[in-house]
């Protein structure tokens, strides 16, 4: 059988004979939709084969029947429960459905109708057939997994890509400042280290320096040998310097941690900035078929609004994850010395955060997109409404477009107030566990001090409670992360978007023409915005 350059899939084994038959009579034919029930509406390969004067339709095991357009009257696409009807008014008066089908193929029965309607009445051929090469394009660029809008067809989804692409994407941004990083991660272990010495002092201070202490004469080495160094009777010195340490720590962490937070920034500000600059210059070079589908706001909300979510995931990761990374590999090694059973204890919270923020990201991703559609579409409003406000007021438009724009800014609303369930409940929920933790480290440490245990003192609790809340605080903020991170990730993929879309070709680019004399005459134009719908048809001026 002839190739059909038009279908929506392969002509199943089943109908080819159909096919080779209508060729074989000296027709054409234009395209093809291959469909997944019968008539009676039970699952079964179907095909509609078009020519420019007739429909085949034929459904698994049934015989083919023929619809001439001429014939038909009042041609409906009509969605019911479950499944579409394809039909007609035929000439005996009576409306006869032709073909029954699932959603999947919903948009191209919608063009299809519109095409018999408009041949029927003599319309132009070509263009009605370009115009269902426009429907059959769309139907391909659909995501099979998300349902999503691809930039072409047999495009990779950015919704369903590897995440791993894009963050090596985003990476690429980085890189030019490796050095500076290096830098940073050196202050940053520094900054980790000076950290994790306050706990030590206090729990030497509650035991060796207080007179109601253990005075067991354990404890970190240097302490123990300053204690022995100033004399064991004198306690007011010694607690005078352990202060001075604990002050000097704070100040040391404090200095490091600003230099390394002024670098850090200067990173991710600088790898923004160069992310925004890449993005408008994209979309400079963007076809005019990109704009005609994506409203100047939605481009606007990605240079602006996505950048900016963006910038500030990269300086929450930058000027915090790092230490906080640090800062957990470390109190963890500290705890693990000190007690192994009461670290133990300690991480048993962990396990239900992360079972909590696993589900908790599986339900906030989907609701990010959602927002960020409808804020664009916001953002679209006013963008398109604001700069044409004298259009709008000399055709007194104003109720009408504020309407629109209340609609759409109600939406979000919505949506916005479903997700603020969500992320409102989640750290307190989070926190709730990490007090939990808490609670079973005093229980269980301060019984085993009740009881005389050698190995458990006051000062071992307290400098434990201090380390397991130190703890808590990574752990809890990778936690929250999350929320950040499929933020960022819904305005990421916005961005990818845009710089992943292809650039007009040499033809598209606009070519300086000689100069010329004469008029401009305009005759017969037709144009549309996307090749399906004309705004202009048969002008002549």
């Amino acid at each position: 059988m002839e190739e059909i350059l038009l279908k929506n899939k392969e002509i199943p084994e089943c109908a080819r004979h159909i096919g080779e038959k209508i060729i074989e009579g000296g027709e054409k034919i234009l395209f093809a939709i291959v469909g997944d029930m019968s008539l009676e509406g039970r699952y079964a390969e179907s095909v509609l084969f078009f020519t420019k004067e007739r429909v085949v339709s034929y459904s698994e095991g049934k015989e083919p029947i023929s619809y001439n357009f001429s014939e038909m009257k009042e041609i409906e696409s009509k969605r019911m429960y479950g499944n579409a009807t394809l039909s007609a008014v035929m000439a005996n008066g009576k409306r006869e459905i032709f073909f029954r089908y699932t959603y999947t193929v919903s948009a191209l029965c919608d063009a299809a109708a519109l095409f018999m309607s408009h041949v029927r009445d003599g319309a132009e051929l070509n263009e009605e057939v370009a115009i269902m090469g426009v429907s059959f394009e769309r139907s391909l660029s659909v995501c099979k997994k998300c349902g999503r809008t691809l930039l072409h067809p047999g495009a990779e989804c950015i919704m369903c890509r590897s995440k791993k692409k894009i963050l090596k994407k985003l990476a690429s941004y980085i890189t030019p400042y490796t050095k500076t990083l290096i830098l940073c991660i050196i202050l940053s272990i520094m900054t980790t280290a000076v950290a994790l010495l306050p706990p030590v002092i206090t729990g030497f201070i509650v035991d060796e320096v207080f007179p109601t202490g253990s005075g067991g004469g354990g404890g970190f080495a240097p302490f123990v040998w300053l204690k022995s160094a100033l004399g064991a009777d004198n306690r007011s010195t010694l607690l005078l310097v352990m202060v001075g340490m604990l002050f000097l720590s704070t100040l040391l962490q404090n200095g490091i941690g600003t230099i390394r937070g002024y670098l850090m920034r200067s990173v991710g500000d600088r790898a923004v900035a160069a992310l925004r600059t890449d993005i408008f210059k994209k979309a400079m070079h963007l076809p005019m078929k990109f704009y005609d589908k994506t409203p100047t706001g939605a481009v606007i909300n990605r240079v602006a609004g996505d950048s900016s979510t963006l910038q500030g995931f990269m300086l929450r990761i930058t000027q915090e994850a790092v230490v906080h990374a640090f800062q957990l590999v470390g109190i963890i090694i500290i705890m693990l010395s000190m007690n192994p059973r009461l670290t133990l204890i300690s991480l048993i919270p962990v396990i239900f955060v992360a079972v909590v923020v696993r589900i908790y990201g599986k339900k906030v991703r989907p609701l990010y997109h959602r927002i960020w559609r409808r804020w664009s579409s916001v953002v679209s409003s006013l963008s398109d409404s604001i700069p044409c406000v004298k259009v709008i007021k000399s055709f007194t438009g104003e109720s009408r477009t504020a309407k629109k724009f209340e609609d759409k800014n109600n939406e979000w609303l919505r949506m916005d107030l479903k997700l603020g369930k969500l992320v409102t409940a989640f750290p307190h929920i989070v926190s709730l566990l990490f007090t939990c933790g808490s609670m079973l480290i005093w229980w269980f440490g301060g019984s085993r001090v009740i009881e005389g245990d050698p190995t458990y003192s006051a000062g071992l609790i307290v400098s434990f409670i201090s380390y397991a809340s130190m703890f808590y605080v990574p752990v809890n903020f990778f936690a929250n992360l999350s929320d950040s991170y499929q933020n960022a990730l819904a305005s990421v993929e916005k961005i990818l978007d845009i710089l992943e879309n292809e650039s007009e070709t040499a033809e598209e680019n606009a070519v300086k023409a000689e100069e010329f004399g004469g008029k401009i005459e305009f005759s017969h134009v037709g144009f549309s915005f996307d090749r399906t719908k004309k705004v202009l048809d048969d002008v002549t001026f």
